[in-house]
């Protein structure tokens, strides 16, 4: 559930460029409770931890680790290549 005030969530008019990776992600999560727009920026290979256990039916692969999953839900997402001119 999202934190409320009158009228609306407590960050509803507020957007995060979230650029962390491991545990600091969970603060972008926090944030998205609140109300922000959290958009989480990663290299091609994702972040570290989308290569952490546990996974999914124990299959390792970009989208299945949960950890991944439990500290950027409710984040949008982009993946950025810095070294292609694209």
């Amino acid at each position: 559930m999202l934190l409320r005030k009158p009228g609306g969530t407590v960050l509803e008019h507020i957007r995060v460029i979230d650029l962390c990776d491991g545990i600091s992600q969970f603060a972008g999560h926090i944030l998205t409770r609140l109300g922000a727009d959290v958009i989480a920026v990663e290299g091609s290979e994702g972040t570290a931890t989308r290569h952490m256990g546990p996974f999914v039916a124990d299959q390792q692969g970009l989208n299945s680790s949960l950890t991944h999953w439990a500290y950027n839900r409710g984040k949008q997402s982009l993946t950025l290549d810095i070294e292609s001119l694209d």
